[in-house]
């Protein structure tokens, strides 16, 4: 979906669509009822503004501080350059690949944001306390487990992708494949790794009361401390512009983080 539409559109699609669908998911089919529905719904749009105001503000930063694009040329006969595809092509390579970005970041967001109802379906008791540790244990093994599936299998269909597009020029698979850097590369995948359980920990203790019903919506306002890491430690979002729009983005999330997390509170219904 980054790849196609950019990281802005696509943070701006998944996050957003995970905080509704999960909010959705909760009040329509586990029965949760917040304290105040309507103020709850209007944190919520909040919340979902501010995301997308810090996903544009990243975005932009990165189109500014990356080079400019070139336009793919190709050197005619006469020396002149000429555009290696006429504008109609452009433009429907541009469409396909904008919609299949879109589908990408919209099945991201569907699929993110219903992660915890496979856990409405176990008993009440796992439901509970501590108990909901053994669910987010159960959770990451699975992701463990279907990241050894799913890795080769993208492989798989990445080579053949290639295989098909150079024809008899194509190299083998054991050439194809990009170097492991396991020195490199380890640490801080796993590290990564851990941070995210915790994070994963978190979110499923949300879940329960009193914040069941908005529990994992507002662990969307990830998104505010990633863009923090950017703002004071990578230095990627400058300039006056990017930097208001940020603190304009962060004050809204933190509003609707509050009305949310005040207004959204809801008792056990088990």
């Amino acid at each position: 979906a980054i790849q196609f539409v950019g990281i802005a559109m696509a943070q701006s699609v998944w996050a957003a669509q995970i905080a509704i669908v999960s909010f959705a998911w909760r009040v329509a089919w586990h029965g949760d009822a917040p304290r105040n529905l309507p103020l709850t719904v209007g944190g919520l749009c909040l919340l979902v503004l501010g995301i997308c105001t810090l996903a544009y503000v990243t975005g932009s930063a990165s189109k500014h501080g990356a080079a400019a694009a070139k336009l793919s040329t190709v050197s005619s006969a006469g020396g002149d350059l000429e555009p290696l595809l006429v504008d109609d092509d452009l433009a429907k390579q541009k469409n396909g690949r904008w919609c299949l970005g879109l589908i990408c970041a919209t099945t991201t967001g569907l699929t993110g944001g219903s992660i915890f109802v496979p856990w409405q379906l176990a008993p009440a008791r796992y439901r509970d306390g501590l108990q909901t540790v053994k669910f987010a244990f159960s959770q990451g093994v699975a992701t463990f487990a279907t990241c050894l599936v799913w890795v080769p299998v993208l492989f798989l269909v990445l080579y053949v992708k290639h295989a098909v597009s150079e024809g008899a020029g194509r190299r083998s698979m054991s050439q194809w494949l990009p170097a492991p850097h396991v020195r490199t590369c380890m640490f801080p995948g796993m590290l990564a790794g851990v941070l995210w359980n915790m994070g994963n920990l978190g979110a499923t203790v949300a879940n329960l009361p009193p914040l069941g019903a908005v529990g994992y919506t507002l662990t969307q306002a990830a998104l505010l401390p990633a863009c923090m890491w950017g703002v004071f430690y990578f230095k990627e979002i400058r300039g006056r512009r990017n930097i208001v729009m940020f603190s304009v983005g962060a004050v809204v999330i933190l509003a609707g983080l509050i009305i949310t997390g005040y207004f959204g509170q809801t008792e056990p219904n088990w």
